[in-house]
């Protein structure tokens, strides 16, 4: 939904399609928009609406459907999180074993 609020304003200033809108706002913000392979952006130019597949537009947001087999934590055997809050601020200590 981030790029959402970054290539709408180039696609009202006459951006023809969110591919075009993405290439300037990769000259302005030097950061190029990243898709997933099943991602894709819908500009509707006269209903001035932009949506993306997998997760929607900010009126009507979607989560995309859960794959565990993807998931980056399928070989996680523990977790473990602590903070420690001292004087000069707080520590993190992570634990993570696969």
């Amino acid at each position: 939904m981030k790029y959402i609020g970054r290539l709408m304003h180039f696609l009202l200033m006459g951006a023809k399609n969110p591919e075009q809108a993405s290439e300037k706002s990769a000259r302005i913000y030097g950061r190029q928009l990243m898709l997933s392979e099943n991602e894709e952006w819908h500009w509707d130019p006269i209903e001035q609406y932009l949506e993306n597949s997998v997760f929607g537009s900010p009126g009507l947001g979607k989560l995309p459907h859960f794959l565990p087999s993807n998931s980056p934590f399928e070989k996680l055997k523990a977790f473990d999180l602590r903070f420690l809050f001292e004087e000069e601020g707080a520590r993190v200590i992570l634990n993570v074993t696969y």
